[in-house]
């Protein structure tokens, strides 16, 4: 059985997604645990769902889980409206 090993999100602090995703691209990791905050920063400042798809297998690295344990409760509202845009990104 071949191990894969993910990086953490967290682990970078509160740098930006994009270099969390060239972090674990140039450190060898297989997946990024993406920090939902810094998804919706992403999107936020106009980057897109489809592009952030394209450079994910770019680099060779799956997006492995979305990591939101900062809002551990249900989401409503606008929270809940980020909290589906970050689902669309797991899609299919």
């Amino acid at each position: 059985m071949t191990r894969r090993f993910g990086f953490n999100g967290a682990t970078t602090g509160s740098v930006d997604l994009l270099t969390d995703l060239r972090v674990a691209e140039e450190t060898g990791y297989a997946a990024l645990e993406i920090r939902d905050a810094k998804l919706e920063q992403y999107l936020e400042g106009g980057g897109s769902l489809q592009l952030l798809r394209r450079m994910f297998a770019d680099a060779g690295v799956q997006a492995l889980s979305l990591n939101a344990l900062e809002r551990a409760t249900p989401a409503v509202g606008a929270e809940q409206t980020a909290a589906t845009r970050a689902v669309e990104f797991a899609g299919p």
